[in-house]
């Protein structure tokens, strides 16, 4: 028998994976920016192969297997618009600056604060 990992990556060779539902309109224009469907359940089972070989290998159980794939963006963001808001709500008291800083993606905010 196939793994999953195996009928995974021959339903996605051959095309027969399943369609992802039709987005809304809003998001219609964001839609060239996603990967084909079926792409994640590949990169799931083959997570998750690799999860059961490392649990064959240390004995540490790994289960259940829950895996999400996040794909980054393909287009070019627009920083300073999610710097503006940002510092908008920092300054009402909506967000704190440590989570102002974490939507920004600065590694190590602490450091940044101390400047």
């Amino acid at each position: 028998m196939a793994s999953r990992l195996e009928q995974a990556l021959a339903r996605f060779r051959h095309g027969r994976h399943q369609p992802e539902a039709d987005p809304p309109p809003a998001e219609a224009d964001q839609e060239a920016a996603k990967p084909p469907p079926g792409r994640g359940d590949a990169f799931r089972a083959r997570v998750e192969e690799r999860l059961r070989i490392l649990e064959q290998q240390t004995g540490v159980a790994y289960a259940p297997y829950r895996s999400l794939v996040v794909w980054g963006p393909l287009l070019p963001q627009d920083r300073s618009r999610l710097a503006e808001d940002e510092a908008r709500l920092v300054e009402v008291g909506i967000h704190s600056r440590r989570r102002a800083a974490d939507a920004l993606g600065v590694p190590d905010p602490e450091t940044e604060f101390a400047r």
